[in-house]
């Protein structure tokens, strides 16, 4: 996997998990609990696909 797959996917990740805050939150802005959010999945979603890679890299298959 390219090494820019990782950080492209990553955002997209976040940035959805933003959205999906903002319409429940009916539709009403909360930057701190956006960038946590965003933080917080950017970081989960990079590690997890980080550990895939390298699982992946290993395998025999």
């Amino acid at each position: 996997m390219e090494k820019w797959k990782f950080l492209l996917y990553s955002v997209i990740a976040g940035l959805l998990g933003v959205m999906v805050t903002y319409m429940l939150n009916e539709f009403i802005v909360d930057w701190p609990s956006f960038i946590g959010i965003f933080i917080g999945i950017f970081i989960s979603q990079f590690v997890f696909m980080l550990w895939r890679h390298k699982k992946d890299k290993h395998s025999s298959i």
